[in-house]
Order: C-alpha cells, then structure tokens, then sequence
C-alpha cells in the first residue's frame, strides 16, 4: 500500500507512493521513493507497513533516461 516502507539491512530506504497487484502477471508491484544506492536492478528490499513480505528492486522497464525514445522533433 502506498505509504509502506522499504528496508535493507535493518534500515528504512524507502516508502512506496503506488502499489497495485497485476492480474497478468500474478505478481505484486510498486512505484517507490527510494535512497540512490538501494535504486539498483536486484536490491533485496523487505516491504513493512499493510504487510510484512521481502522484494526486489526493479529499473522501470518504460524509463528513458538517455531519452534515446523520443520522437518529437523541434
């Protein structure tokens, strides 16, 4: 849930502004703010807060951060 937080090695790293479960997928997901060195492909996360359960860090598949993507011209 939005508002949960996010924790390695015992400390708070992060809280999750949007949380949904995919249908698809079968698998929960979220949108967080995170500390930089714990934003990486892979981190171990644990979620506390509407529930107690462990996470991975994942890149945004749909980011663009070179904005190599763009169309746009002008």
């Amino acid at each position: 849930e939005a508002g949960d937080t996010l924790w390695a090695g015992g400390k708070q790293v992060g809280v999750i502004t949007c949380a949904m479960y995919s249908r698809l997928s079968g698998k929960s997901m979220a949108i967080a703010r995170m500390e930089v060195p714990y934003a990486e492909q892979g981190a171990a996360l644990e979620v506390k807060g509407s529930l107690a359960v462990k996470a991975i860090a994942h890149s945004l598949p749909f980011d663009d951060p070179e904005k190599k993507k763009r169309t746009a011209k002008g």
